[in-house]
């Protein structure tokens, strides 16, 4: 059966940026000195609603001013701050698309996105301007926020001094224009470009507005209640931290920007302002689950916790309640492919569940056979909905090949629901590797590894880990090449996340079927069988 969200929300009638703009200036009237950023570092270094407000459209003027046109993309490489928010709304408004890219990428992987992504313009700050730099291969304009650059245009002073354009915002049709080109490692090949559309992006808006105010009625209360401070620390690049960082922009919520994670700054910032909740990594929920600094602050004020971007063991829930009693803690389940999600969970939520549909979302679980299962039988999850995405960037094929004659978007994860709709995650089909909550294709990685003269085959796999949810492990056959040798290789070419965490095996060969797949799953089985029966003997 094809089962269908409870909750009805509108369908969007305008972008998100003009919302949230608009907003901002309500924001401000209600309090003209309140901060929309400021960092955990130095909280003289905020702006305001208003600031926002006319930073993004100055911002907007300048990009239109200087020849950039609607359906250009836009490259964003920054660490969390008021500026990579200003710069998505002053490209949104100057009907620019926005393609994120992980400040933890190497030169290579950077060229990669810019190539691929047919990037017109770069922002980036200083810290990262040397990398940008040399990964810029089309020659793209560089935006930077420094003050003293001489190989890029100066950020702030556009933002500061340029007068606002009668041009912008720029109208946008909602259903087809692009507003983000996220990239999403897939299980073949390299990283692909999610196409996602102003349409896509202002529903899943509107029914994270919808389901909050369910949520927060369910418990007694006349609707959604944003909080006054939330910490700002998921990076900004990723779908959850952008995602996040304007829904509470939206909400009026005053956010305290982290540019790396660090426990003890989380802690007292969470107790210093009073924040009832968190969003975070899985990661994150056991840093806090185990760190004997927790109790060094007090926490009276969180009640909740969200988590996203992988799984979350029933063992570091139960860890982290042990520690701190009286705070929630929910799942959601989702992809860069849906904007955000398809499932958040709410109070009563069952242990294990990722919750139940977002407002205006629908999904069908089908078996191995193409049966559409029911209630608690296990099948792969089909999700159907606006926030899910158009398709792959200049990938047609791959695109078709995903959604079926319904519209419905193939996931690759087995799932069950249960009678109220409650759905539990029980395995991925495909093979993508959740590293801190971020996505490492085994494809990608095999390929860079086969692409070093001295390796004649490959293969790679995830492995379940305590602090990282899972680290990639590597089968080799190699000719004249050590361990060592590998990971620096890696090191050059590949980010931090996607470095071979879970160990290197040397083979004679890679074990594939008659049809010639790679049999993974035995060779992982296989690992993992000898690692239990290695340990078991030092007991």
């Amino acid at each position: 059966m094809i089962v269908k969200s409870k909750l009805k929300a509108a369908q969007p009638h305008e972008p998100i940026h003009i919302t949230i703009l608009r907003r901002c200036l309500q924001f401000h009237a209600d309090d003209p000195e309140k901060k929309a950023y400021f960092s955990s570092i130095d909280n003289s270094d905020g702006v305001t609603f208003k600031q926002i407000r006319d930073y993004s459209l100055s911002l907007a003027s300048w990009f239109v001013e200087n020849g950039f046109r609607k359906g250009d993309v836009l490259l964003l490489c920054m660490y969390n701050s008021w500026h990579f928010v200003v710069t998505c709304l002053g490209a949104w408004s100057a009907g620019l698309v926005v393609s994120p890219a992980s400040t933890l990428f190497t030169e290579y992987e950077l060229r990669y996105q810019l190539e691929d992504s047919t990037a017109k313009i770069i922002v980036t700050e200083e810290s990262l301007l040397e990398k940008i730099t040399k990964a810029n291969s089309t020659g793209a304009k560089i935006l930077c926020v420094s003050e003293k650059t001489a190989s890029a245009d100066d950020f702030m002073n556009i933002v500061t001094k340029q007068r606002t354009s009668t041009a912008v915002p720029v109208p946008v049709k909602l259903e087809n224009d692009l507003i983000l080109l996220s990239y999403s490692s897939g299980t073949t090949g390299a990283p692909k470009g999610v196409m996602l559309s102003h349409r896509n992006y202002a529903a899943a808006l509107i029914s994270y507005v919808i389901k909050f105010d369910d949520s927060y009625k369910a418990l007694g209360l006349d609707g959604f209640v944003p909080p006054a401070h939330l910490m700002a620390f998921l990076p900004s690049y990723h779908a959850m931290g952008l995602f996040g960082t304007m829904f509470a922009l939206h909400n009026g919520t005053t956010q305290i920007t982290m540019k790396k994670f660090d426990l003890e700054s989380l802690l007292r910032h969470l107790q210093d302002y009073n924040i009832s909740s968190l969003g975070a990594v899985p990661s994150v929920v056991l840093a806090m689950a185990e760190s004997p600094i927790l109790d060094n602050y007090d926490l009276s004020s969180l009640m909740m916790i969200a988590t996203g971007g992988a799984p979350l063991s029933l063992k570091v829930v139960e860890r982290l309640q042990k520690r701190l009693p009286h705070v929630q803690l929910f799942q959601g389940y989702g992809m860069t492919e849906m904007s955000i999600a398809s499932h958040i969970s709410a109070l009563g939520c069952p242990d294990g569940s990722v919750g139940q549909l977002l407002p205006n979302t629908e999904m069908k679980v089908i078996s191995k056979t193409g049966k559409l299962c029911g209630p608690r039988e296990q099948g792969e999850l089909w999700v159907r909905g606006p926030q899910v995405m158009k398709g792959y960037w200049r990938r047609p094929e791959l695109s078709k090949d995903l959604f079926d004659s319904e519209g419905f978007m193939r996931t690759g994860d087995i799932v069950y629901y249960d009678d109220d709709g409650y759905t539990f995650i029980c395995d991925r089909a495909k093979e993508l590797i959740k590293v801190n909550g971020k996505q490492v294709s085994p494809t990608e990685l095999e390929d860079v590894l086969m692409a070093h003269p001295e390796i004649t085959d490959c293969c790679v796999v995830g492995l379940p880990h305590d602090k990282y949810g899972e680290v990639p492990l590597a089968f080799i056959v190699a000719k004249s090449i050590n361990e060592e040798n590998i990971h620096a290789y890696i090191k050059e070419r590949l980010a931090p996340y996607k470095r071979l965490r879970g160990g290197i095996q040397f083979l004679d060969t890679i074990p594939r079927t008659p049809s010639g797949k790679t049999m993974k799953r035995a060779l992982k089985d296989d690992y993992l069988k000898k690692v239990k029966q290695t340990h078991k003997s030092r007991l």
